[in-house]
């Protein structure tokens, strides 16, 4: 684990630059560094599935572009994420440069896990609404599920279809069906 001497002020993407290549995963929330570990395999079949869906659609419709973990995203100088998935349309691909994504993207998906549930559900939908992100998915491999918030205002909006399946209103017609995409991530 890596040591950080407490600081006077919060975290910048200076200070997250300077931390080691070790497989963890840090990101800055609110000027917070946030810690995880190596994803374990079924995140890693659910996120492969995914991306690829979402990928496939966005490409082969010339919508956008698609990236996935890790690539870091920065909102602000207190603010650098990694999601598991991100899209942007056609018209926001300049956001994505040499040294990570600079502004919000379109879409963003993460894949939740046992030790970063609340920081998923709590602290980065809040993250993401501040800074307009206009769609966020949130996977729950445990109980097989995908929830759309959509932007609404200054707050996301969850909007659950009635058969489950997850829609895009960012990229209309990218639908996910979570039992195939669970299926699929079984095998």
């Amino acid at each position: 684990m890596v040591s950080i001497a407490p600081l006077d002020r919060p975290l910048t993407a200076d200070d997250l630059a300077e931390l080691p290549d070790d497989g963890m995963t840090y990101e800055l929330i609110w000027g917070e560094l946030s810690v995880t570990p190596a994803p374990i395999p079924k995140h890693q079949r659910v996120s492969r599935d995914l991306v690829m869906k979402i990928h496939d659609f966005i490409w082969d419709s010339g919508l956008g572009e698609v990236l996935y973990a890790p690539v870091d995203v920065h909102l602000d100088k207190h603010n650098v994420v990694q999601p598991d998935i991100v899209a942007f349309k056609e018209a926001n691909r300049s956001f994505i440069t040499d040294a990570g994504v600079r502004n919000p993207p379109d879409l963003i998906v993460e894949i939740l896990s046992p030790h970063g549930r609340l920081r998923d559900l709590v602290k980065k939908r809040l993250l993401y609404a501040t800074f307009g992100v206009a769609e966020y998915w949130v996977i729950d491999p445990q109980v097989e599920t995908i929830h759309v918030y959509a932007l609404e205002g200054e707050h996301f909006a969850d909007r659950p279809a009635s058969d489950g399946v997850a829609r895009s209103r960012v990229f209309p017609g990218l639908e996910v069906d979570p039992q195939e995409l669970f299926s699929r991530s079984r095998r």
